[in-house]
C-alpha cells in the first residue's frame, strides 16, 4: 500500500525532531494515510527526504514529538509537483482542540504578510462527522511566481494519535493540463485507520491566539536553503540564535523559495531542449 506523505518546506522551524527520540537515528514511522499519486508522476528520492526533514524539524500540534514522512512528486513533463506528508504524534497532546486548530491554522497563516502577488482563493475548514475527521481545503496563487497551490488536509485521532494528512498540487500558469490530475491525486488522500478506528477532533473556527501573537519569545529552529541542481536536493542548515517567534510569515515563505528554484530549472530545461 502505497504511503501518504506532504510538505511546506520553511526557512525558519522550531527544535529538531532528533530531538524527540534521543541520538538514535528513529525507525521509519508506519504509514497512517494513503494517496494514489496520477499516472506517470515519480517520486524524487532526494528532494523527499529534504522535504521529511523539514516537516520533521517543524512546529506540529504545538511542538510536541512527531513521527513523520514525506515525499516529492514531480510531472511527467515540466510544470507540475506533487507534495505530501504525514504527521502522527508520539502520543497525545492534552489539549486536542488546540493542538489540532495550532495544525489546521497554521497551513494558512502567512500567506497575507508575503505581499500582493499572493492572492488566496479559497480557505475552508470543516468539520465531517461520518469520516470523523476534519478537513482543510487551501488554494492560493502567486503571480510573480507564475505558480497555483492547491493543499487538501486531514486531521483526526486515531488511537493513541494525533494526526495531520496532508497533499500539496503546485501547478505553473503554462502547465494548466497537470492540475486536473493532481486534484484527483488529492481526492484520493485517506486514512488507513478505518473509520471505526478514528475520533473527530474539532477544530476551532479561528485562528488560535498564539498564531497571532508573532512576537512571543521563544528559540527559533535552523534556517533551511534548498540548493539544487543535478544531485538530489542539498539541505543547508544554520543554527540561529534565540529571537522572537515569527514563524508564521515564513511558513509560505519558504515554499515560495522551493517554487522559483523549480521555475528557474524548468525554464533552463526548456532552453536546453530548444537547443538540442
Amino acid at each position: 500500500m502505497k504511503r501518504s506523505v506532504f510538505a511546506l518546506v520553511l526557512l525558519m522551524m522550531s527544535s529538531p525532531a532528533s530531538s524527540a527520540f534521543g541520538d538514535e537515528e528513529p525507525l521509519p514511522p508506519e504509514p497512517v494515510g494513503k494517496l494514489t499519486p496520477p499516472p506517470g508522476w515519480e517520486a524524487d528520492v532526494g528532494r523527499s527526504k529534504g522535504l521529511e526533514l523539514a516537516a520533521g524539524n517543524e512546529d506540529h500540534f504545538g511542538a510536541v514529538p512527531v513521527h513523520v514522512s514525506a515525499q516529492h512528486l514531480r510531472a511527467p513533463q515540466p510544470g507540475g509537483i506533487l507534495l505530501t506528508t504525514e504527521i502522527a504524534t508520539v502520543a497525545l497532546p492534552a489539549n486536542l482542540t488546540g493542538a489540532a486548530s495550532m495544525e489546521m491554522h497554521g497551513l494558512r497563516a502567512g500567506l497575507d504578510s508575503l505581499g500582493e502577488t499572493v492572492k488566496v482563493a479559497r480557505w475552508e475548514i470543516r468539520a465531517d462527522a461520518a469520516q470523523k475527521l476534519t478537513e482543510g481545503r487551501l488554494e492560493w496563487s502567486d503571480s510573480s511566481l507564475g505558480t497555483t497551490t492547491v493543499s487538501r488536509t486531514l486531521v483526526f485521532k486515531t488511537g493513541d494519535h494525533l494526526v495531520r494528512l496532508s497533499a500539496d498540487c503546485i501547478i505553473a500558469a503554462d502547465a494548466g493540463a497537470l492540475r486536473g490530475p493532481c486534484e484527483a491525486a488529492l481526492a484520493t488522500l485517506a486514512p488507513i485507520a478505518p473509520v471505526s478506528a478514528r475520533e473527530l477532533v474539532e477544530v476551532s473556527a479561528t485562528p488560535p491566539l498564539a498564531l497571532a501573537a508573532t512576537d512571543v519569545a521563544k528559540s527559533s529552529g535552523p534556517t533551511i536553503r534548498e540548493l539544487d541542481g543535478e544531485m538530489p536536493v542539498t539541505i543547508v542548515v544554520d543554527k540561529p540564535k534565540a529571537k522572537p517567534d515569527r514563524r508564521p510569515y515564513y511558513v509560505f515563505g519558504g515554499l515560495a523559495v522551493i517554487l522559483a528554484v523549480f521555475l528557474l530549472n524548468r525554464r533552463n530545461r526548456q532552453r536546453l531542449e530548444e537547443k538540442s
